[in-house]
């Protein structure tokens, strides 16, 4: 994708589909990913949204993030976000979403 989208990708290992974000997610980026996002994951599945790849995050991506999870809980599937920078768990806590959004360690979903 070009550098006004977030770039994704997306694979799938052992049961757990994987979307590997890169780039930025904010106001700019954040409608198309939201997006792309409905259109690609089924919210009975179990997916992990792998943040390692993204420099900075606003409130419009923690929108995307929150949306995504709420679908996700509904429609009987688990989203978890993965390898937040420090950065990233910090605009979620200052945002109120520590708590609310699935966030696991890397080696958690390796070992499950």
């Amino acid at each position: 994708m070009n550098d006004e989208l977030v770039d994704l990708t997306i694979t799938s290992l052992g049961g757990v589909i994987t979307v590997a974000l890169r780039g930025e997610m904010d106001a700019h980026t954040s409608p198309a990913l939201q997006r792309a996002l409905d259109h690609l994951l089924d919210p009975k599945m179990r997916v992990r949204i792998d943040l390692s790849g993204v420099r900075f995050i606003d409130s419009r991506g923690l929108q995307v993030l929150l949306v995504q999870t709420t679908r996700f809980r509904d429609g009987g599937g688990r989203l978890e976000i993965a390898n937040a920078s420090a950065f990233t768990h910090r605009v979620m806590a200052y945002a109120g979403l520590s708590g609310v959004l699935n966030t696991v360690e890397e080696r958690t979903l390796e070992a499950s």
